[in-house]
């Protein structure tokens, strides 16, 4: 009879316990709702294409086993649960051990934090914890060389903002697997992190639902563009009325016509796409020269693939008629109609400056028929060899990068910045499909493209493909030599 009872009982609370699972599943809004009214999200961005393995979608830790939603203890020393945890900011933030609190971060950066968008969110921090930020500038040029002389003199800072997660990189950074920290939670962007993971071991950390997604998007000259007699041609506003009609097909027409109405003279150009980021249509479709596949753990070189050469092809032809150009200048003059860029700088800040304050400065997400949510870069942040204060780290990243942080309506000085900068990023994690596209840039190989006619590009890409597989050789070995 006892037994009998002790059944009943125990079949209740189940019940009970499974009604409470259902109530919670039907919760309101999370904090990531933006509220804000965008075009329809299309879902036709291809997963199976050639380059799909370099964008791995496994969240889990690459130490993981075989189940996603576990993690190893060896990976999460401080972790009482192997099931991938959902916290909150402040959940986490309740949980942050004593000894960290009144200590100081060191934080090495090229742009100063104290001035940008993340100002007040530091200042929080510093508040809520009693922690000491530390900002420690380094020129953006001179930030790799200068780390490195910090540790060798054995004064390291505690964070390192970086831009590449490459192995020369990463070579001076530790794994966040030995910073006594839970990374097993969903606010951490693994599909990221694991471009810089290499044999099992993890050199810098990343937010998943932040602002500080750093999607590349198109600027435009609205000045320029009025001023050609285009109004009809405006690229946000094709893109508003039907995401699926802003093609590149369509961005190249409309520089087309932009040319023709400036009489295809010299000095004129369709976009700018300044430096290294030439390749920038590649990227579009997950093509880079050299990359790193997370799922292999190798660098492959993808210059004598088909599906490179095809798209190397159309960027060569583009180039030939002026729509991209890696030289362009006079985007603020209006010589040339489209820059491609980051939308971190939508940001009041010193970029395009007069275009904003002339409201002449216009936004619109990159070609919708792309494979792939091209980032512009990385933002990613390390903890150097020798940091003295590590473990405060992922507390300080996982605080300021923080959506709760920000109102998403008010960071950008340009109109329109939010909607499209928050339809590109809901569009890359809902199809899983952000790509940085790192790599070696080769000034000879894409000179030589760009003085090239189309159908000289497979000859060239065969003359210089010994030379980027030489370096994706150079870096696996690079990275069986990282920090432990």
């Amino acid at each position: 009879m006892k037994t009998q009872k002790m059944k009943m009982l125990f079949g209740l609370f189940l019940c009970a316990a499974m009604v409470f699972q259902m109530t919670a599943c039907k919760s309101g809004k999370t904090e990531s709702d933006s509220g804000l009214s965008t075009p329809e999200l299309s879902s036709n961005i291809s997963s199976d294409d050639a380059s799909s393995e370099q964008n791995n979608s496994n969240t889990s830790l690459p130490s993981s086993s075989q189940n996603s939603n576990q993690q190893t203890t060896s990976s999460t020393p401080n972790s009482q649960s192997a099931k991938k945890t959902n916290l909150t900011r402040d959940q986490v933030m309740a949980n942050m051990p004593a000894k960290l609190k009144n200590t100081t971060i060191k934080y090495m950066t090229w742009d100063n934090p104290r001035e940008t968008m993340e100002k007040n969110a530091i200042a929080e921090f510093e508040n809520k914890t009693g922690i000491k930020v530390q900002i420690e500038m380094v020129a953006l040029g001179e930030k790799y060389k200068v780390l490195a002389s910090r540790i060798a003199a054995g004064n390291s800072p505690d964070v390192f903002r970086t831009d590449e997660v490459l192995p020369f990189v990463c070579k001076n950074l530790q794994p966040i697997q030995n910073l006594n920290y839970n990374f097993n939670d969903k606010a951490w962007d693994w599909d990221l992190m694991n471009y810089a993971t290499y044999n099992g071991r993890t050199y810098s950390m990343q937010l998943a639902d932040t602002p500080f997604t750093p999607v590349a998007v198109l600027f435009y000259n609205k000045a320029a563009l009025k001023k050609a007699e285009m109004d009809n041609m405006d690229p946000y506003t094709i893109w508003k009325n039907n995401p699926n009609d802003w093609t590149w097909d369509k961005f190249f027409a409309v520089c087309d016509t932009f040319l023709s109405r400036n009489g295809n003279r010299d000095g004129y150009y369709g976009c700018l796409c300044p430096q290294t980021y030439i390749y920038a249509y590649m990227r579009c479709f997950g093509l880079a020269n050299m990359d790193y596949n997370p799922a292999s753990g190798k660098f492959v070189s993808n210059v004598k693939t088909p599906e490179y050469v095809k798209h190397m092809e159309i960027l060569s032809n583009a180039m030939q008629k002026k729509y991209i150009s890696p030289t362009a200048s006079g985007f603020e003059m209006g010589n040339t109609l489209f820059c491609w860029d980051w939308g971190i700088n939508a940001q009041p800040n010193i970029y395009f400056e007069q275009l904003k304050k002339r409201n002449n400065l216009g936004i619109v997400p990159i070609p919708t028929d792309s494979t792939k949510q091209v980032l512009y870069q990385h933002i990613a942040h390390g903890v150097p060899v020798g940091a003295k204060n590590g473990e405060a780290v992922p507390y300080f990243i996982r605080y300021i990068q923080d959506r709760k942080g920000y109102n998403i309506e008010t960071i950008y000085s340009v109109p329109n910045s939010a909607e499209v900068i928050e339809w590109s990023i809901q569009r890359g994690r809902q199809n899983k499909s952000f790509f940085v596209g790192g790599g070696v840039h080769n000034y000879d190989f894409i000179t030589e493209i760009q003085q090239s006619a189309p159908n000289q590009v497979k000859a060239i890409c065969d003359k210089y493909a010994p030379e980027f597989e030489a370096e994706a050789k150079k870096y696996n070995e690079e990275a069986k030599n990282l920090p432990k």
